[in-house]
C-alpha cells in the first residue's frame, strides 16, 4: 500500500517518520515526498576508463567482487557546492550524489526512491536501478546520475531531485546492510 499526503502528514507528526532537516509541506505530493539535491557529489577519475590489460582491452569491474569503499577512494573525486552552486553533468556522464535529507524510515515503512518527470525529459536518469529503500532505514540517500540527453545538464544543490514514495509493509522488520546509517564525504 502506497501511502498519500495525510498518512505521510501523520507519520511525520508522530515521529515515526523522519527527515532532517525537517521537509516542509511543499515537498509532500499527493503520493510521494519530494527530496532536495545535496552539496556533495562524486565523479570518476578519467584514467579509469584508459584501463587496459595487456591485450589493450578495457579492464572490466565484477559487480559481484568490487568492494565500493575501496574503489571510490582509489577512483572517486568528490566535489561540494554551495547551494544553488551549479554542477554540470555531460551527455553520458556517470555522477554520484546525495540526498539533502537524513531519513529515517520506521521498521513498518519501506520505500522507493525515484526520479522526477521533468529532468527525465532532457535526459537525467536518478537512482538508476536500485530503487529501494529497505524498513528502518537511515541514511542521506546516494543517488546514481547519468545524463543520456543531447546537451550537458546543470544541476543544484537544494532543488527537488527525485521523490520517495513510502509503502506500508506487511510485518516489521529489521534492514542491516551496508549502507544504512550512509553520509555524503565529509
Amino acid at each position: 500500500m502506497i501511502l498519500t499526503k495525510p498518512v505521510i502528514q501523520r507519520a511525520m507528526e508522530e515521529e515515526q517518520l523522519r527527515f532532517d532537516p525537517p521537509i516542509s509541506d511543499e515537498q509532500i505530493d499527493a503520493s510521494s515526498i519530494d527530496l532536495r539535491l545535496g552539496n556533495s557529489f562524486m565523479t570518476f577519475d578519467a584514467k579509469l576508463a584508459r584501463q587496459s590489460d595487456a591485450t589493450g582491452m578495457p579492464v572490466p569491474i565484477d559487480v559481484t567482487k568490487y568492494n565500493f569503499r575501496a574503489f571510490t577512494e582509489e577512483y572517486g573525486k568528490s566535489i561540494e557546492k554551495a547551494d544553488g552552486e551549479e554542477v554540470r553533468l555531460e551527455p553520458w556522464q556517470f555522477m554520484l550524489g546525495w540526498t539533502k535529507e537524513f531519513i529515517s524510515l520506521p521498521r513498518t515503512l519501506a520505500a522507493r526512491v525515484e526520479g522526477k518527470s521533468k529532468a527525465a525529459r532532457v535526459g537525467l536518469m536518478v537512482h538508476l536501478t536500485a530503487p529501494t529503500v529497505h524498513v528502518g532505514w537511515e541514511g542521506h540517500l546516494q543517488l546514481e546520475f547519468i545524463n543520456v540527453g543531447p546537451t550537458p545538464l546543470v544541476l543544484r544543490p537544494g532543488v527537488a531531485i527525485c521523490q520517495l514514495i513510502l509503502e506500508q509493509v506487511v510485518e516489521a522488520a529489521e534492514y542491516t546492510g551496508q549502507f544504512q546509517r550512509q553520509r555524503p564525504p565529509q
